[in-house]
């Protein structure tokens, strides 16, 4: 989340200017955020070289406000191991097949993309069935080896990305597909990707039914 965020600012552009009649601490944050959310930032992606840029940048605010290093060495910062999992751009598509035989394809990271895994399966041939907000009951009980088309809703009142991943799995569907919620207007319904990737502490536990091809429309 912390990388799309920061994807999102520097879409943007330049943060605009701060609105007027802001006490100094808002002033203050303003200039902050706008000097981590710039293009020179790369997104402070994981492994970047603007990563470090920003890191540096925050120790340095961190040094100057006072505080102490409790990093390695008596630095401000401390190395984790990481693994990275990451889909392919090159040779991965998604075709939908109507039952009249045509076919539309849908481009990857920009109008669908996946959730990576190191048990994703290569390939994925199975029917789609529109389960609504895919709640327990709305998944029904004929699910397995379907994959279920549902909205992606963040709103009150409707399953979260978690009930809809576990009823979906619980359903024995082969994949599924979060549809964009068109009424959630706090940010556009769509963001095109930069990748399909997970970075994760090296030994971190696998994510929720990891053979479960989860995408994103």
């Amino acid at each position: 989340a912390v990388i799309l965020g920061a994807l999102m600012l520097s879409a943007c552009g330049s943060v605009p200017a701060t609105p007027p009649g802001t006490d100094a601490d808002t002033r203050a944050w303003w200039s902050i955020t706008g000097d981590l959310s710039v293009d020179s930032m790369e997104g402070r992606d994981t492994g970047s070289a603007g990563y470090d840029r920003a890191a540096r940048y925050v120790a340095d605010r961190f040094q100057k406000a006072g505080l102490k290093p409790a990093g390695e060495n008596g630095s401000w910062f401390q190395t984790l191991p990481l693994k990275e999992v990451r889909v392919e751009k090159t040779g991965t598509r998604f075709d939908i097949v109507r039952d009249a035989g045509s076919t539309a394809s849908l481009l990857f990271l920009y109008q669908i993309t996946v959730r990576p895994s190191t048990e994703l399966p290569a390939t994925l041939d199975a029917p789609l069935s529109f389960r609504g907000y895919c709640s327990a009951a709305e998944m029904g009980a004929d699910m397995r080896g379907k994959v279920a088309v549902c909205f992606g809703g963040r709103r009150r009142g409707v399953p979260s990305g978690s009930d809809r991943l576990r009823a979906a799995a619980d359903a024995g569907a082969a994949g599924l597909i979060n549809v964009d919620d068109p009424g959630f207007t706090i940010e556009p319904s769509r963001w095109p990707e930069a990748y399909a990737r997970s970075i994760t502490v090296r030994d971190a536990q696998p994510p929720v039914s990891p053979r479960l091809v989860v995408m994103r429309l």
